[in-house]
């Protein structure tokens, strides 16, 4: 696992929430794409849009609760992102009640956008896609980080999650966690954002030949403490191909969740994905562009040629 932006240098611990004059400064900073970041460092180093309290590893902490944003984010899109901040209202919304700290509310929240780079029937992902991929996840940990301060109450302690961009070798979720936890205490708790499509997949049969769906995806639960949040299409019928008796016994097991939208948000994100902000480039519907994803994406895909773009 490769960490290539944080938001706060001591990520995954929280950032505080910020002036608009702050995150300026923190998306003027320059990005790094040529090498990951170095571990983090026990300081008390200011930065421009957080100050983290002084990191001490031997000192107690709460739990920490990290939002996983796992995609191939080519580009990433709005649905995406529309997502990624359902799964962080709580957030806000226990920083705006001022909750005490106790059971579920004690703990801490990160976010993480994760790239892999190695896909199980494409190959490993080209260095020069691999900085543009990069560079475009960035912009959506800074358009998160400028929501997160927007939307947060005006005291300025109040915790924000912390967010950061990373890179992972691997290409199955139980590797992909496996990895995340390794740069996490042991109390933390992964909460993967994913689309319909996807967790469906999760829960096809063909994938398990040699198992059930259900004994493979409790082990996997249980041994990685995740949780996948799965934004469902009501209108939809689940696909037949899909173990519902599986999937019905996670949902009753805590370990999927339902993560609702706004009906507004739901549908302007109805028909966006990646492939749509693509398709839209290479015909010059910026129009269309602008809706399917945040605007530092589409500026870097216009500065840089990508998907067609002149």
């Amino acid at each position: 696992m490769n960490i290539w932006f944080r938001s706060c240098p001591a990520w995954p611990w929280p950032c505080r929430a910020s002036s608009a004059a702050a995150v300026a400064a923190l998306r003027a900073a320059p990005a790094t794409t040529s090498a990951p970041l170095p571990p983090r460092t026990a300081d008390s180093t200011k930065h421009a849009a957080c100050q983290p309290d002084q990191v001490n590893d031997e000192t107690p902490r709460r739990p920490v609760r990290v939002t996983i944003l796992d995609s191939s984010h080519n580009p990433p899109n709005a649905a995406h992102v529309a997502l990624l901040r359902a799964a962080l209202q709580p957030s806000l919304a226990r920083a705006s009640a001022n909750e005490p700290d106790n059971n579920e509310s004690d703990a801490v929240d990160a976010v993480l956008i994760l790239l892999a780079v190695q896909n199980a029937d494409k190959g490993r992902l080209a260095e020069s896609d691999l900085a543009h991929r990069l560079a475009m996840m960035r912009e959506v940990a800074l358009d998160t980080h400028e929501w997160l301060a927007a939307h947060a109450p005006a005291a300025t302690t109040t915790e924000l999650p912390s967010i950061a961009v990373a890179t992972t070798d691997h290409a199955l979720f139980k590797d992909k966690a496996a990895d995340v936890l390794a740069l996490l205490p042991p109390s933390a708790h992964l909460r993967w954002v994913l689309g319909e499509d996807t967790l469906l997949r999760i829960f096809d049969p063909k994938y398990y030949p040699a198992t059930s769906v259900a004994d493979t995806m409790t082990a996997f639960f249980d041994a990685t403490r995740s949780t996948f949040l799965w934004a469902r299409r009501p209108a939809l019928p689940i696909a037949a191909n899909v173990d519902r008796d599986a999937l019905d016994l996670c949902r009753a097991r805590g370990f999927v969740e339902d993560l609702v939208l706004d009906p507004g948000v739901a549908l302007a994100i109805r028909d966006v994905s990646s492939t749509s902000v693509r398709d839209a480039v290479a015909s010059g519907e910026w129009a269309a562009v602008e809706r399917g994803t945040v605007p530092g994406v589409t500026r870097y895909i216009r500065e840089h040629g990508l998907y067609g773009a002149e």
